[in-house]
């Protein structure tokens, strides 16, 4: 899967310091979590809509990878 949606780093470094420390997001698997982040819901792009609707039903497991492949590590 080609995924041309990019979140920087610290965007999602932040997240994940809410995920694991804070426990901002405790009644949602991670993939809705990070969706409601990164507000998934204003997305309109439809390769970018597809891969958001993919994080947001996906395993904890799954999500954790696509979050790592959207991650641009240069930001």
């Amino acid at each position: 899967m080609i995924i041309d949606l990019k979140i920087p780093s610290s965007t999602v470094m932040l997240f994940y310091i809410q995920w694991n420390e804070q426990k901002t997001y405790s009644n949602l698997r991670m993939g809705q979590a990070f969706y409601n982040f990164i507000q998934g819901h204003k997305v309109v792009n439809g390769l970018n809509k597809n891969t958001l609707d993919k994080l947001y039903n996906a395993t904890t497991s799954e999500a954790h990878d696509l979050i790592e492949s959207m991650t641009d590590f240069n930001q």
